[in-house]
């Protein structure tokens, strides 16, 4: 039982690795789940195993990345302290850099809201201390803000570093709120 789920989680991480390198080499909306399972080495009955559309091999691809960057031990010994928010978003830089052809893919095809509507309540919760009490308007806005700074980041090739990107988010006008 064990192998098999161990054998699926490597089909389903092909599965989404072949989505991003074809997202890098032409439009989301025209790539063709055969593409993908080609491009992958599996079977299109493994490709409906696991997922009923591209939207969700990118959504189960942007979750299992967050999932990783929010269980990462520097990510939980920093956002206890709120204050230092700085200090919280270098980890948040690295892991884009880290992961940029996906990030670039999402760019390219103007998927970068994916990320920002799936994963930034969680991250804006975290900066917050677990607050729920704040503004759908406001974490909106926020999400729209850090929308925005990736993107240019992205556009710009990662010119600036992790640390310089987080110095510029930090003093944004909007994150001062979460000192307040």
């Amino acid at each position: 039982m064990e192998n098999s789920l161990t054998i699926n989680k490597i089909v389903c991480e092909s599965i989404s690795l072949a989505l991003v390198q074809l997202m890098n080499k032409k439009p989301f909306n025209q790539i063709t789940i055969s593409e993908i399972t080609k491009t992958a080495g599996v079977g299109r009955s493994s490709f409906y195993r696991n997922f009923d559309s591209k939207e969700q091999i990118l959504l189960s691809y942007i979750h299992n990345l967050y999932g990783d960057f929010f269980s990462a031990k520097d990510i939980l010994s920093v956002y206890p302290k709120q204050t230092d928010l700085e200090h919280f978003l270098i980890p948040r830089f690295r892991f884009i850099k880290k992961h940029k052809d996906f990030f670039i893919a999402l760019r390219k095809n103007n998927l970068l809201y994916y990320i920002f509507e799936q994963m930034e309540p969680e991250l804006i919760l975290l900066l917050c201390g677990q607050d729920n009490s704040l503004s759908k308007y406001y974490c909106s806005m926020f999400s729209g803000s850090c929308a925005s700074i990736v993107r240019l980041w992205i556009d710009t090739d990662f010119k600036e570093t992790e640390e310089e990107m987080a110095a510029i988010f930090a003093n944004h006008p909007l994150s001062t709120l979460y000192s307040n």
